[in-house]
């Protein structure tokens, strides 16, 4: 899993590119008035929304390697520090959700 992780955080830039071609060769090139890289990040929000929207169906297993894996996505030496902010997002939001129930 660690292996995993490693190559997922050193080749992110490699696997997360838009599906157009154009966009890929040139990602600074507006493309409906954004970039590409505008684009994607939209894109990987609304992916993070829709995770946070379903956490609480989402089995205990895989929400820790949900957390494991975004824990390790930045810099190795602030590894710790983001996934204490992951953590209290997480608490945060588990709290919000239980006072809307």
């Amino acid at each position: 899993m660690a292996q995993n992780e490693e190559w997922l955080a050193g080749n992110l830039d490699k696997i997360i590119r838009s599906q157009d071609g154009r966009a890929a060769e040139y990602p600074s090139e507006k493309i409906n008035g954004r970039t590409a890289t505008e684009i994607e990040e939209h894109i990987l929000r609304c992916l993070g929304a829709a995770v946070m929207l379903q956490w609480a169906a989402i089995p205990a297993t895989l929400q820790r390697n949900l957390f494991d894996t975004a824990g390790s996505m930045g810099e190795l030496l602030r590894t710790p520090e983001l996934r204490g902010q992951i953590a209290r997002f997480l608490h945060h939001h588990n709290e919000a959700e239980d006072k809307v129930r």
